[in-house]
């Protein structure tokens, strides 16, 4: 058995979310949207006095990322302005905006009127309001937009992949390079391209989606009859696996997990074996586990496809931090990677862990479920 402790909440909040960098976004009503932080004792330290939800016109803005990044954390005040606070509830960054995103690689992109720019850890204007949008910076580039038209800047505002790609259909794409390799959109064609804007792969025309490239190798999806169908792609745009499913994903180093009008498949990329697997559905590998589904039970396999944790719970929920939270018999309770009973099933709720601490509901009373290490 795991050892643990149980704290009340010292507030019936609506909505309590994960810890993340030490505290946990928190919100006390769905209508009015009050907002604030708690930390791992329950207490209150960014008071529900800010708003996740502002309403501009008839159009609402929220904080999209409720959590600490970098140490700060977008709130919306009572005039409806954006801003960010630190851990300790001290302004970073005035509360002087109109939309903001989260910190990525020590910058963020924040709206003034109608441009964007980006600030710093402190509020200063780093790169200053010239975009009619802008997103998160990965790999030192971030994407901005101008006239319908999209380009990469990097930290110092300086274009280095000029404006050429087509924007409106960046939100179903992988927008942020990863491994030194983005896709984008021009010419209404779904290309690759490197970090020198130069493109390495023109697939065949029919996908209209390309996941990140992990190890040489990319999710590639298309619309046949309006039904998503993907396989996987080399860099060279060879369909290594052909796109008949789905859906497909990686599961772990060496596996995809593949659906196939609900057969569940385990596919070894680099041999191109595949192994049907008896189950209805199968989630993601998470520390060496991933639940799957039989018959509305759930139970949970290895990254190779075996049972570890027997098909008998109610529900279940993906490993964190070396347990999973599950339901039996009515009440929520948290197993350890080889089914062992860890945290006793006395809980009407529990999400998973993080940081060490699960929100649990008991005897109809919300509270932290927080794990003792020795």
């Amino acid at each position: 058995m795991a050892a643990y402790s149980l704290i009340p909440m010292k507030r019936n909040y609506d909505f309590v979310g994960d810890f993340h960098e030490g505290l946990a976004f928190v919100r006390d009503h769905i209508t009015n949207f009050h907002v604030g932080y708690i930390d791992k004792t329950a207490f209150e330290v960014i008071p529900t006095v800010y708003f996740g939800r502002s309403v501009v016109g008839d159009q609402p803005r929220f904080v999209h990322f409720p959590l600490f990044e970098e140490g700060r954390a977008a709130l919306i005040n009572q005039e409806g302005k954006f801003g960010y606070v630190n851990t300790s509830h001290e302004v970073c960054v005035p509360f002087t905006y109109d939309n903001t995103s989260h910190f990525s690689e020590h910058l963020a992109a924040v709206q003034k009127g109608e441009k964007w720019g980006y600030v710093d850890q402190t509020g200063h204007t780093v790169i200053p309001f010239d975009y009619d949008m802008a997103y998160d910076f990965y790999e030192d580039l971030a994407i901005v937009v101008k006239n319908g038209k999209a380009s990469y800047i990097n930290k110092k505002g300086d274009v280095v992949i000029d404006f050429q790609f087509d924007h409106q259909r960046f939100p179903n794409m992988n927008i942020g390079f990863h491994n030194g390799y983005a896709t984008v959109v021009r010419d209404h064609q779904v290309v690759v391209i490197d970090k020198n804007g130069d493109i390495v792969l023109t697939p065949n025309a029919k996908y209209d989606h390309i996941g990140i490239f992990e190890n040489g190798y990319a999710v590639a999806g298309t619309k046949l009859q309006n039904k998503p169908s993907y396989g996987v792609i080399d860099l060279c745009g060879n369909e290594v696996i052909p796109s008949t499913f789905s859906s497909i994903r990686p599961f772990g180093e060496d596996y995809l997990a593949a659906d196939d009008k609900g057969n569940v498949t385990l596919i070894r990329i680099h041999q191109n074996t595949y192994e049907s697997l008896d189950f209805d559905e199968i989630g993601d590998l998470s520390e060496d586990r991933a639940v799957v589904k039989k018959d509305n039970k759930y139970g949970f396999i290895d990254r190779y496809g075996k049972l570890m944790i027997p098909i008998e719970f109610d529900m279940a929920y993906s490993f964190s931090e070396g347990y999973a939270a599950a339901k039996k018999d009515g009440k929520f309770g948290f197993v350890d990677p080889y089914g062992h009973t860890a945290i006793p099933f006395v809980f009407e709720a529990a999400a998973s862990y993080s940081e060490g601490v699960s929100v649990a509901t008991k005897d109809g009373e919300r509270m932290l479920c927080v794990l003792e290490h020795s």
